[in-house]
């Protein structure tokens, strides 16, 4: 699967060191729209300056993508552009 912001393991701690706000592990649906596209993945980690998308498409790197992220539980839906800085 293709993984948005995911760094080496080697470098794990360093880039950990960087972050300006705390990370958190989660497991929720996202719903990414890129263009006329809509794409179904999943949400692995999530901070208030960026999110960890896991998804079979390949996104392309600084596009600007929609995400409709839900709640861990489902009851929830959030709503949130995105710039996507890190793909491979």
């Amino acid at each position: 699967p293709f993984v948005v912001a995911i760094a080496l393991k080697r470098r794990r701690s360093e880039m950990e060191n960087r972050r300006s706000h705390q990370r958190y592990k989660i497991e929720s649906e996202v719903r990414i729209s890129v263009g006329e596209k809509e794409l179904v993945g999943s949400v692995s980690s999530i901070s208030m300056g960026g999110v960890r998308i896991n998804t079979e498409a390949l996104l392309e790197h600084g596009g600007i993508i929609e995400m409709n992220i839900m709640s861990p539980d489902g009851k929830e839906k959030l709503q949130v552009m995105g710039k996507v800085v890190w793909s491979e």
